[in-house]
């Protein structure tokens, strides 16, 4: 009994000299210096990693070869970026669809004759000049130019007869239209009744459109009325009037 008594004294004064041993022994870990970057390693984008090493799916210094052109394409210089750009070919050959007439707004110097009881603004853009009735009309009319061809006669009657929900106009309905004189030229007048959709979505029943798109050496010309029948049916004569009106103050076109 005395043995067993001794033998538990030594091992438990044994513990705090084996761990105080060990701690002398531990070896010591070493602090690598704090790496100085270049300027130039510092200004350099950050390029996230790409989703396969980001899931582990690949070592980080592994990069994916897929990604290898545009990791290259990140570092490249902007001059270099903007030459790669455009060399890419252009795709000039886009037909303009119907319910979007091609070129710019510009300004055109024309001259016109308001019809009595026509109020016009001037103000407003893309256009040239803006009709509208007095108190308790709810018809507008409009003239406005757009550069080049803008898609041609077709095209835009096409894309009106659209928004008056006819769209089954073809050439052959086009071509026996009536009649207009603008600016010298005989150009065809549109004239439908139905439902008319504006630019917005909105829709309205038993409106009536009359357009006229008349091409000029660079440019296109663009009259148009809608309202409701009734009312445009009233400023039909109006509408043919300030149309022969049309004038160039330069007289060239």
């Amino acid at each position: 009994m005395k043995f067993c008594n001794s033998v538990r004294i030594v091992i438990v004064l044994s513990i705090p000299i084996f761990i105080l041993q060990s701690c002398l022994n531990e070896t010591k870990i070493e602090v690598a210096p704090k790496k100085i970057l270049s300027p130039a390693v510092q200004k350099a984008p950050v390029i996230p990693l790409p989703t396969p090493q980001r899931l582990r799916l690949l070592p980080v210094d592994m990069p994916e070869q897929s990604n290898l052109e545009s990791n290259a394409l990140s570092l490249s210089s902007p001059e270099k970026v903007t030459s790669r750009v455009e060399a890419e070919p252009l795709n000039h050959d886009k037909t303009a669809s119907p319910s979007t007439p091609a070129g710019g707004f510009e300004k055109l110097d024309l001259q016109w004759i308001t019809p009595s009881d026509w109020l016009e603004d001037t103000s407003k853009p893309m256009r040239v000049v803006s009709f509208k009735g007095k108190d308790n009309s709810h018809w507008e009319c409009y003239i406005s130019v757009l550069i080049s061809q803008a898609g041609g006669v077709e095209a835009n009657f096409k894309r009106w007869a659209s928004q008056m929900g006819k769209g089954d106009m073809d050439s052959q309905a086009i071509s026996q239209l009536a009649d207009i004189n603008i600016l010298g030229k005989q150009s065809k007048i549109l004239d439908l009744t139905g439902t008319y959709t504006d630019m917005q979505g909105a829709t309205y029943e038993n409106y009536r459109l009359l357009g006229v798109v008349c091409p000029l050496e660079n440019k296109t010309l663009f009259v148009k009325m809608t309202g409701p029948e009734k009312e445009v049916s009233l400023q039909k004569d109006n509408f043919v009037k300030l149309c022969n009106s049309l004038s160039l103050k330069n007289e060239t076109m």
